[in-house]
């Protein structure tokens, strides 16, 4: 192979390895979203025992830049490690959040935990989760976790915050 040849391979070659690294990670699509838990969504309160949901979903879409807006968001068959019942429920939809560069985040207006302690107790709560995503198109895993704050209105035997943690895979058209 003569020099020139090999100058002339040598350039292509760099040229396409700078193509592949700059190419997005992802790009969505656009369009409607689901998502089920694929582990039990699990709410710490403070001392109290833990909140799991085996049964969550999230519906919605995402945008061609990665923005979430979730309609519908679901937890079923929820339960304290222990007595008393728990009902949990989403507030305020449409949840905001985004997927992007691998990283994820929900904004989570309100989200409500009632316990059934002889007379219900409402605790409801707000804040952002953070997380990250694995995979480029539909199904993707995506991990939210993060620390939500008690509302003015919750009364004093609610925990002042929870820790949330959930992982659901998403999948639909718009990925």
């Amino acid at each position: 192979m003569s020099r020139i040849s090999r100058a002339a391979f040598a350039a292509a070659a760099a040229v396409t390895a700078v193509a592949v690294a700059a190419s997005p990670a992802a790009a969505w699509v656009g369009g409607p979203v689901s998502a089920v838990a694929d582990a039990p969504i699990e709410i710490q309160m403070g001392t109290y025992p833990l909140v799991t949901c085996p049964f969550s979903s999230l519906n919605g879409t995402i945008t061609a830049s990665g923005g979430l807006n979730l309609t519908t968001a679901t937890f079923n068959a929820c339960t304290f490690s222990g007595p008393p019942p728990v009902t949990v429920t989403a507030y305020y939809l449409p949840w905001s959040g985004s997927l992007s560069g691998g990283s994820a985040t929900l904004n989570v207006p309100r989200l409500a935990l009632l316990i059934d302690v002889g007379k219900p107790v409402l605790c409801i709560y707000y804040g952002s989760l953070a997380g990250t995503y694995t995979g480029t198109a539909s199904p993707l895993t995506v991990s939210f976790s993060g620390t939500l704050n008690k509302t003015a209105t919750s009364p004093f035997l609610c925990s002042s915050t929870v820790t949330f943690s959930s992982r659901y895979v998403f999948a639909g058209a718009g990925l």
